[in-house]
């Protein structure tokens, strides 16, 4: 007759191994085996691209084209939402001469409560240039999501004017925040620098579109800010730059306004919805060059822009 063999000693070692796993770690082993080991993983979002190497204590995942976000389970998030950057316009004769576009809105939240499920994710793309001989630039595009019933956006940043011989034109508006549905958030973008042509003639900057703030939120703490006006082109100097896409930060002649940090993601340096500067040359204060990572306004002088963005953060 057929014994089957046990061995009790290879059985209590492997349920000691796991009790030892445990002993003396409440915190982070216990976390650990409850979430990922014995009951399945923890609440995560995914979707778009992850960044698990901050150190910060955080985990955040990127969305840099329109699809789905899904959440797994119940969670409470960070979140930026960014529109996408204004493009430049090309005139009758030259491309030279050509406003920087505005920066995409940019709003922020913090302690978002977002319930397990798939969200829609839309992200603004960056306005196209002027393909041709008096052709403008177009707007970029507004970045979106809508969580617990607010709809979160970001408005794309205005075009940046022409200029030629003797001529010159003016930036384009930004966009509105989206307010599709209420309750709504959304911070509205940049608008496009002025062009200019050299002793003759000098555009206005775009001005900027309208914040969205809508109803109440169910949860959570937004920032929504009107994005900033175009800079001027200047008929004895350069075109105008475009303007930020938070706290009404106005483009100047030469130079768009920065873009602003969140959480120092992904770099120290990474700024988010900076108007388009028509300079590659040292910046006046509050002014950059090239800086942006996400939702910058396009100059032809200096560097094409970026589409907008929408980035989540959850605690380890």
């Amino acid at each position: 007759m057929y014994t089957p063999r046990f061995n009790p000693n290879s059985a209590v070692s492997n349920w000691k191994g796991r009790l030892d796993y445990l002993k003396g770690y409440p915190g982070k082993a216990m976390s650990g085996a409850l979430n990922g080991g014995f009951f399945g993983a923890g609440a995560e979002i995914t979707g778009g691209t992850r960044n698990d190497s901050m150190g910060d204590g955080y985990l955040y995942e990127t969305f840099s084209a329109s699809g789905t976000m899904t959440v797994t389970a119940d969670m409470t998030i960070d979140m930026i939402v960014v529109g996408g950057g204004g493009g430049w316009s090309y005139g009758a004769v030259t491309i030279s001469y050509t406003g920087g576009g505005g920066g995409g809105g940019v709003t922020t939240v913090t302690g978002l409560e977002v319930a397990a499920g798939d969200y829609a994710v839309v992200i603004g793309a960056l306005g196209s240039n002027g393909a041709s001989a008096s052709q403008y630039g177009t707007n970029g595009g507004n970045s979106k999501i809508t969580i617990g019933g607010c709809l979160i956006s970001g408005g794309g940043g205005g075009y940046g004017g022409w200029g030629g011989s003797g001529y010159a034109g003016n930036g384009g508006d930004s966009n509105h925040g989206s307010n599709d549905t209420s309750p709504n958030r959304g911070s509205s973008g940049g608008a496009g620098g002025g062009g200019n042509w050299i002793g003759t003639a000098g555009a206005s900057g775009g001005s900027s579109g309208s914040e969205r703030t809508d109803g109440s939120p169910p949860t959570g703490t937004f920032t929504v800010t009107d994005g900033g006006s175009g800079g001027p082109g200047d008929p004895w100097g350069m075109p105008g730059g475009g303007g930020a896409g938070y706290g009404s930060n106005n483009g100047i002649s030469g130079y768009g306004y920065e873009g602003i940090l969140w959480n120092n993601f992904p770099t120290s340096t990474s700024r988010y919805g900076e108007g388009g500067s028509n300079q590659a040359t040292t910046t006046p204060n509050g002014h950059s060059v090239t800086q942006g990572t996400y939702g910058r306004g396009s100059n032809r002088a200096v560097a094409n822009g970026y589409a907008g963005v929408i980035i989540a953060r959850w605690a380890e």
